[in-house]
C-alpha cells in the first residue's frame, strides 16, 4: 500500500523538512503506517477508505509539487 511507504519516508524526514512542507500533516501519514503495518487487524477499514478516496489525491498533489518544484 502507498500510504505505508509514504508513511515509511516521512519518518526519515528531518524535522526541518517536515517544517518547511507543512501542507501535510506528516505525524497522522506516520501514525496511519504504523497502525496499519503493526497493528493490522484492528484497522477499521472506513477510515482507509476515507484516507484514500478522499486524502490520498490531495497528499499526491502536494507530493508531486514538492518532487517537481
Amino acid at each position: 500500500m502507498v500510504i505505508i511507504q509514504i508513511g515509511e519516508f516521512a519518518n526519515k524526514f528531518s524535522d526541518e523538512f517536515l517544517d518547511e512542507y507543512d501542507g501535510i500533516v506528516w505525524g497522522q501519514l506516520i501514525g496511519l503506517r504504523n497502525v496499519t503495518v503493526h497493528n493490522y487487524e484492528n484497522i477499521i477499514d472506513d477510515i482507509i477508505w476515507e484516507v484514500m478516496h478522499d486524502d490520498a489525491p490531495e497528499i499526491k498533489k502536494y507530493l508531486e509539487k514538492i518532487l517537481y518544484n
